[in-house]
């Protein structure tokens, strides 16, 4: 299973990610797109190395625009999509693109 960040929003559902992986013996993956940049590469190897001094605090850039995704109505759920479980374990709401794959960050 590969899963984009984030990987859960509380750590009872990363502990059920871990519970559902161990019991369907299935290995699962995460990802983050920066992970491999040289630039990133070369500012973790300076941090572990001491150079830029020691870590008290993160901050988070965005350097992308992202348009506005507008407002749509919901709508039936598309054929082959499982609803519940993309939900998961989060109050139903009935369907509408903008809370699907993509969107739903927005």
């Amino acid at each position: 299973m590969y899963i984009e960040k984030p990987i859960a929003y509380t750590i009872e559902e990363g502990r059920k990610i871990v519970e559902a992986a161990r019991k369907y013996q299935r290995v699962v993956q995460t990802g983050t797109q920066s992970r491999s940049s040289s630039i990133v590469n070369e500012a973790i190897r300076l941090l572990h190395e001491g150079i830029i001094g020691e870590l008290y605090m993160g901050r988070v850039i965005v350097f992308g625009f992202r348009p506005n995704i507008g407002r749509v109505h919901d709508s039936p759920i598309p054929e082959g999509v499982n609803w519940d479980l993309f939900l998961g374990p989060a109050p139903y709401r009935p369907f509408n693109e903008n809370r699907f794959h993509y969107k739903w960050q927005c």
